[in-house]
């Protein structure tokens, strides 16, 4: 659990290390995929720099077609900053509009949005102990739910490896 001492996203930073577990609408099990995600101040405390690595699928014959696998892809393999504001963030790629909240020290929410493809994730995170997260959350294609994520992760240390950080955009 976060410190409420804790200026809002800081808890995010650092290199860490999980799976996500993607299921259909069904509640069925489709495919996993390791995940790495850097997460670092560009400016403390008003500009936050988010890199994930791009997916591989454990099962990728299971993922069913193309517009679901561009959904899981497309927002899986992102780098993006976001411009903290008190307790919201916003920011993203000229693609993904990306918005977030810290609802609780401990608890975040986000959506992802890429327009130009229809596909959005809303998911929250959930810090169960200072280096480990639960991050939950439909992906929706259309409008419509096409998948549920599932992610855990474990903070592997808090210095971000140097070939993960990249000039920030401006």
């Amino acid at each position: 659990m976060a410190s409420a001492n804790v200026p809002p996203f800081d808890v995010m930073l650092g290199y860490w290390a999980g799976t996500a577990n993607f299921y259909n609408t069904d509640g069925e099990y489709v495919t996993s995929s390791p995940s790495r995600v850097a997460v670092y101040w560009g400016t403390p405390y008003t500009r936050i720099h988010f890199r994930t690595d791009p997916p591989s699928f454990a099962e990728p014959a299971l993922i069913g077609g193309p517009p679901l696998l561009a959904l899981l892809t497309s927002f899986l393999d992102l780098e993006f900053d976001l411009d903290i504001v008190g307790k919201k963030g916003s920011g993203g790629t000229m693609e993904t509009a990306v918005t977030g909240i810290e609802s609780s020290p401990d608890v975040y929410h986000f959506i992802l949005a890429n327009s130009s493809a229809e596909t959005a994730w809303h998911n929250t995170h959930r810090f169960i102990s200072p280096d480990e997260r639960r991050i939950t959350g439909p992906g929706l294609l259309r409008g419509q739910m096409g998948t549920f994520v599932t992610q855990n992760f474990t903070r592997l240390t808090y210095d971000v490896p140097k070939s993960y950080i990249r000039d920030r955009r401006q």
